[in-house]
């Protein structure tokens, strides 16, 4: 990407207004903007990944990054990739005929490289985005809610849980791969983008949850894992993750929570309200800013958090799109 180039990526972002940290602790400024494009500098190089771009007069107006999801492909059997921005300048029908023309070189390069399954994301009022998704046979198929706090501000409202919290270890990742199994596995209690969408594998789907967590426990997707204890029996946990990368670019001291989960037979217990407030006093000190991302119809997750302090910082949609 020459210099001219990125000068303008820089131009393009802060004038669709598109924040890439929208949902955490970091405002679209000079510096957020410029981590942004540094990044994508660094993965349109990568192997699997593209970049394109749109100009006109030799002024750049769109650009797409697409990236090749290694684990997925392998988990599913076939290659997966996901649309990791699509942006625009221009009124509605100005950007949606841009962003047309982008995913259609999007699609050319997904069937010479062989990809199955393409997925992308969109805020609610990114609606030439939207649209121009549906146009290509893109579905949705989940909302998704981040929910912020500020530890600055938070007080542990109990210090006492209603059940032992303590770090995963071994004799936990058994149990707990198959409670992460069950518990993401039943609809009626989690419906996901994967268990939502009919292309891809139910079993295979479950699987994700399970490897997910597992990544968690070996240092790959997560700082700590704090798992409740029930007389001796693993009930639930929470994995915590520092967002490294964010306090040495911006200085926004922040972390999240990947993934938690909590077993059907101990909910309704106050056991996940235990594990979220052992998981921010764990945070204390070492972040300002702790971020969930869950399913909008995860009212329990919703409540609780909201409970604790936390604000909800951002709506998004999924949307996939499969090639038969």
């Amino acid at each position: 990407m020459c210099p001219q180039t990125l000068s303008q990526l820089n131009s393009l972002v802060e004038k669709s207004g598109f924040n890439p940290y929208l949902g955490g602790p970091v405002p679209l400024n000079a510096d957020s903007i410029q981590l942004f494009v540094q990044q994508i500098e660094s993965q349109k190089d990568q192997e699997g990944n593209a970049l394109f771009v749109e100009e006109e007069k030799g002024v750049l107006v769109g650009a797409l990054l697409v990236e090749s999801l290694v684990f997925d492909s392998e988990l599913y059997g076939f290659p997966m990739a996901r649309i990791n921005f699509l942006l625009a300048e221009g009124e509605y029908e100005q950007e949606k005929e841009i962003k047309n023309r982008l995913l259609q070189r999007c699609f050319q390069w997904c069937r010479e490289n062989g990809i199955k399954h393409l997925s992308a994301c969109a805020l609610p009022d990114e609606m030439s985005k939207i649209h121009a998704l549906e146009e290509h046979d893109f579905y949705m198929v989940a909302g998704l809610s981040t929910f912020l706090i500020d530890l600055k501000k938070y007080s542990n409202p109990s210090k006492e849980n209603s059940v032992l919290i303590r770090p995963f270890q071994k004799s936990d990742l058994d149990p707990l791969s198959e409670l992460s199994r069950v518990s993401f596995g039943n609809p009626k209690d989690w419906l996901d983008k994967a268990h939502a969408d009919p292309n891809l594998p139910k079993d295979k789907s479950d699987e994700l949850y399970v490897r997910w967590f597992q990544n968690c426990c070996n240092g790959t997707q997560a700082h700590q894992v704090l798992v409740a204890d029930v007389e001796g029996k693993p009930a639930g946990y929470i994995a915590l993750k520092l967002e490294e990368g964010l306090t040495q670019a911006c200085g926004a001291r922040a972390g999240n929570v990947p993934l938690n989960a909590v077993s059907p037979e101990y909910r309704k217990m106050g056991i996940y309200s235990s594990l979220v407030r052992a998981g921010l006093d764990w945070y204390s000190g070492q972040v300002d800013w702790v971020s969930i991302k869950t399913q909008v119809t995860t009212l329990a997750v919703h409540r609780t958090w909201l409970k604790l302090g936390a604000h909800m910082s951002s709506v998004e949609y999924a949307f996939h799109r499969f090639f038969k």
